[in-house]
């Protein structure tokens, strides 16, 4: 089952060290709160109301089936810290908000499309994103093989980065490309000005 926060609510999760994880599918499995009989995409959802994520941990889905988190019906995620693991989206919003100011993000269910495998990692639902009443804020965190500065998500070259923030690609030791978002200073508000600045 889905951990779902719903209307008027406001709940914080300290992932404390722990994984939330599934061995059955979750994509799809219907839940019924107040009456209200929903499918469920991911492993977290903010309904309605606000969830508050902290503390190191992992939220792991399970291969092939569903998100690590969303955001529905005008609810808010905010995202502090820990590792999301998701199929073809770590963390999508249908219809509310999204801000992510730490933690790591990838997906292990890659977009069919090779080209841009990894290019969904966080997404938001396109008409409601016009719209204005889906939004992703990144001002933090870890992007595996995803810039959250420059991708697919809404169309080419979408900016998921907060004004004020600058996402920096490096590669680990195993070779993994990785983005970083960081507060840019007066010297650095871009990927050529930290590369400058080195």
């Amino acid at each position: 089952s889905t951990g779902f926060v719903g209307e008027g609510t406001t709940s914080k999760l300290n992932l404390n060290g722990k994984t939330i994880f599934n061995t059955n599918d979750v994509w799809k499995n219907k839940t019924t709160i107040n009456g209200v009989t929903e499918e469920n995409w991911s492993l977290l959802s903010a309904k309605t109301g606000t969830l508050i994520i902290n503390g190191d941990g992992k939220v792991a889905a399970k291969a092939n089936d569903c998100h690590a988190a969303d955001v529905r019906d005008g609810g808010k995620m905010i995202i502090n810290g820990g590792h999301f693991v998701g199929n073809i989206h770590a963390v999508y919003v249908l219809e509310g908000t999204a801000e992510i100011n730490g933690g790591t993000f990838e997906v292990i269910q890659k977009y069919p499309d090779a080209a841009k495998a990894d290019e969904f990692v966080l997404n938001c639902n396109d008409a409601n994103r016009k719209a204005g009443t889906a939004k992703i804020t990144v001002k933090g965190g870890k992007f595996i093989n995803f810039n959250p500065a420059d991708c697919w998500a809404e169309g080419e070259h979408t900016n998921f980065v907060a004004p004020g923030y600058v996402s920096i690609g490096k590669v680990d030791e195993s070779g993994t490309v990785y983005y970083e978002v960081v507060k840019a200073t007066d010297n650095v508000t871009s990927t050529a000005d930290f590369i400058t600045a080195l």
